[in-house]
């Protein structure tokens, strides 16, 4: 009988041990590993391009070597570019054409050339012919971004038949 209490209580020790928690994982084990829809990331974090990434509101919320953006912390010397085909979307005045990345930045040499006015237009409840110069300004600071164009205005009463329909196709 004592050999059978042995056992048991020795079997019952052992199913105790085998059911112990196991380590529970935490944010930090996740982020940065990957993920996809059958791999959640743990809580507090969110997967984006197929990574944890931690979820935050501001900076601080992220590691001192990291940034909060899109309310995920992100390194924060992220390059911008892998090659020179990840360059095509230039800041204003200037060109995607020969763009380079260059130590992860995109480099834009080549200034945007305004020689593409809009196209002539009725204004003012159609009482007003406008008509653009053919060469423009780059504005790269302030309210207006890219090209501007110079205006001319002639009065012109019902300016879309009779200036605008007139007027298209021919050039000045």
């Amino acid at each position: 009988m004592q050999n059978r209490l042995c056992c048991y209580l020795a079997l019952g020790a052992l199913f105790v041990l085998s059911c112990k928690d196991k380590p529970e994982i935490t944010n930090e084990q996740q982020e940065n590993q990957a993920c996809n829809e059958l791999k959640q990331c743990a809580s507090g974090l969110r997967c984006v391009d197929d990574v944890c990434h931690r979820i935050c509101t501001v900076d601080k919320d992220c590691d001192a070597t990291q940034k909060c953006a899109d309310s995920i912390c992100i390194s924060g010397n992220a390059s911008e570019c892998a090659s020179d085909d990840n360059c095509k979307n230039p800041p204003p005045c200037k060109s995607a054409g020969g763009a380079s990345c260059v130590a992860g930045k995109c480099q834009y040499p080549e200034e945007l050339i305004c020689n593409t006015p809009p196209a002539a237009e009725c204004v003012e409840n159609d009482t007003v012919y406008r008509t653009y110069s053919p060469s423009g300004t780059c504005h790269a600071e302030g309210e207006t971004l890219g090209c501007v164009y110079e205006h001319s205005d002639t009065p012109c009463a019902e300016c879309s038949k009779n200036c605008l329909d007139f007027c298209e196709n021919v050039t000045c």
